[in-house]
């Protein structure tokens, strides 16, 4: 227990630290008209966290602190908020998040297939299924996704693309393209064969043609 007296008259002083939760009581005696005494009893509950300062009386007093006292008021407050936090439950809901497509990339040259493989993610970890939403301009594609095999179109060359996009079995992914260079190839040239029919030792003219 801390006390703080003060005999000067009307300058009864008390500090009490912050954070400290303290119950109080005062006593003073004054003089009242006629001679006759007056005795007043002042009672206070500090219940919060006050702040650092001089409290001062109008009359001379003895303020008498007693550190750790907390009220019953408080008591069943800070009863009651853990009864609360205690039953008070959290319903968390599982958000599908959807997968994602990853556009990709391919090179080869005219008349020659080449193997594409489609490629996703999901956030989930779910399974992915694949599926092709416009095919090529300039080939055709083969096989079961997401391993695909793109080929050419007869003597084509120059750039070709197709779309896809991804499934987790609740959403789909955006839609992504695989980019194809089909490349120029020196085709060897062809003779176009050809015959002519004459008589003997008579000669006969031929032209010859190729590709």
């Amino acid at each position: 227990m801390v006390a703080w007296f003060n005999k000067k008259k009307g300058k009864a002083m008390a500090k009490m630290e912050e954070g400290l939760k303290a119950e109080s009581q005062a006593r003073a005696r004054a003089k009242a008209g006629g001679g006759l005494k007056a005795e007043s009893k002042e009672r206070q509950s500090l219940d919060a966290q006050p702040p650092q300062k001089i409290k001062t009386f109008k009359r001379t007093c003895q303020h008498v602190f007693h550190p750790g006292a907390i009220n019953r008021k408080f008591t069943l407050l800070l009863a009651l908020a853990i009864l609360s936090v205690i039953a008070l439950t959290f319903g968390v809901s599982v958000v599908n998040d959807p997968p994602v497509a990853e556009p990709g990339s391919a090179m080869t040259q005219e008349e020659k297939p080449v193997l594409i493989t489609l490629m996703g993610s999901d956030p989930d970890g779910e399974e992915l299924t694949y599926n092709i939403i416009t095919g090529p301009s300039h080939g055709s594609l083969s096989g079961t996704a997401p391993s695909m095999t793109y080929t050419p179109a007869l003597n084509y060359n120059g750039p070709d693309s197709f779309t896809f996009k991804v499934n987790d079995g609740k959403a789909d992914s955006d839609q992504e393209k695989i980019s194809i260079t089909v490349l120029a190839v020196n085709d060897a040239p062809v003779a176009n064969p050809q015959s002519k029919t004459t008589k003997e030792n008579k000669s006969v003219s031929a032209t010859l043609t190729g590709s």
